[in-house]
């Protein structure tokens, strides 16, 4: 008895463990799980306010699909497909759409979560939201394009040979490498 009372101390000391774990996750990151055809099992609450829903109600049960640019597909169906299939997981920057169409930029992992068989029971996904940040760098690349739309620019080498030069530096100068 004694030994019985003790495995199950030990298995509520694990079980609460996991439930912190579990809520510090939900707490830092975005994270949902999708079944291995891309059904929303579940979304935290981040995932639900950042995508712009209101309730679970809104998204459980719907595809994957519904918050990928259909522009992005091609791409994402190759990744999903490979993740299904219990292939490696994916790491990186991902655009998603939110409920009222915008971008939503994220790091992102999607990884296998696997059963006792070791087979894919469903896909989890974790991501912090670089919207902010990804916004500021196109910025950042479409004012450097219009600099240099805009400015005469030439590479040259420290000992003076010619490298580059965009086209208004080009025409301007009626400069013509020969």
């Amino acid at each position: 008895m004694a030994q019985l009372k003790s495995t199950q101390e030990q298995a509520a000391f694990q079980a609460e463990k996991f439930i912190s774990f579990t809520n510090s996750v939900n707490h830092t990151l975005i994270r949902a799980d999708f079944d291995v055809n891309g059904v929303l099992l579940y979304a935290n609450t981040k995932f639900l306010r950042k995508l712009g829903y209101a309730g679970n109600r809104e998204v459980e049960g719907k595809h994957i699909s519904m918050f990928i640019n259909e522009k992005d597909r091609d791409w994402f169906n190759g990744i999903w497909k490979t993740l299904s299939q219990g292939g490696a997981h994916f790491e990186g920057y991902m655009k998603h759409i939110t409920k009222q169409g915008q971008d939503f930029w994220t790091m992102t992992t999607y990884t296998c979560v696997r059963d006792e068989n070791d087979e894919v029971e469903k896909i989890l996904f974790l991501a912090i939201d670089t919207t902010k940040q990804k916004k500021q760098s196109l910025d950042f690349e479409g004012q450097i394009e219009a600099i240099n739309r805009l400015s005469l620019k030439a590479e040259f080498s420290p000992d003076g040979k010619y490298l580059s030069s965009n086209a208004l530096f080009k025409n301007t100068l009626k400069y013509s490498q020969t």
